[in-house]
């Protein structure tokens, strides 16, 4: 990192690649298939792919900090780089330098309802306080809608998920993953179950 950072005459914002780890197996993360090179605020219109893996110029006067509302935690990070790669840019390193430990109290994963209240608030935060086109907000109203489709399907309201994956459709089109998790929903997980494991 120390020397891309020389390579690249300090750039503002800087990540390397991460993997997850549970019970001494090693996953990949959403960005093991990135390209390396620069990354700007559009690849966050679909989500935050990235964690802890990325470094912040210290001498970045143009920075705008992390918003210390408590009702945005868990997300404040995604609203950071949303803020700051408007006029910035995010390199990425293809090399995998961290290890990040994967367990049911993470934040992304341990309460459904409350991931769903906290990007329906952050989607509010954006829209008020980030200049984005009618195209990239709709682009980021079908992410939103579409990760909150996830967490309510994982909580067992299909009725709710249902209803969130038809917004995300509307906003984004007939994408694959959002097909894919209507025809999951539509099934219900106790069915998904048994087929799995054939009872």
């Amino acid at each position: 990192m120390y020397k891309k950072i020389s390579t690249l005459d300090r750039p503002d914002f800087i990540a390397t690649k991460y993997e997850f780890i549970s019970d001494g197996t090693r996953k990949s993360s959403s960005i093991g298939n990135f390209k390396e090179g620069y990354y700007d605020y559009l690849l966050f219109l679909d989500g935050n792919p990235f964690g802890c893996n990325v470094c912040v110029r210290k001498g970045n006067e143009g920075l705008s900090l992390f918003e210390e509302d408590r009702k945005l935690a868990i997300k404040e990070d995604w609203l950071f780089f949303l803020k700051n790669l408007r006029h910035q840019q995010l390199y990425l390193i293809d090399k995998v330098t961290l290890l990040m430990l994967d367990h049911d109290d993470r934040s992304m994963r341990s309460n459904n309802e409350l991931l769903v209240i906290k990007t329906k608030l952050a989607l509010e935060w954006i829209i008020s306080n980030i200049e984005l086109t009618p195209e990239n907000l709709k682009r980021l109203a079908a992410h939103a809608n579409y990760f909150c489709a996830i967490h309510t399907y994982l909580d067992g309201s299909r009725k709710m998920s249902l209803q969130f994956v038809k917004n995300a459709i509307l906003k984004g089109g007939l994408r694959m993953k959002y097909i894919i998790l209507l025809g999951k929903i539509i099934v219900g997980r106790k069915i998904i179950r048994r087929i799995i494991h054939g009872t």
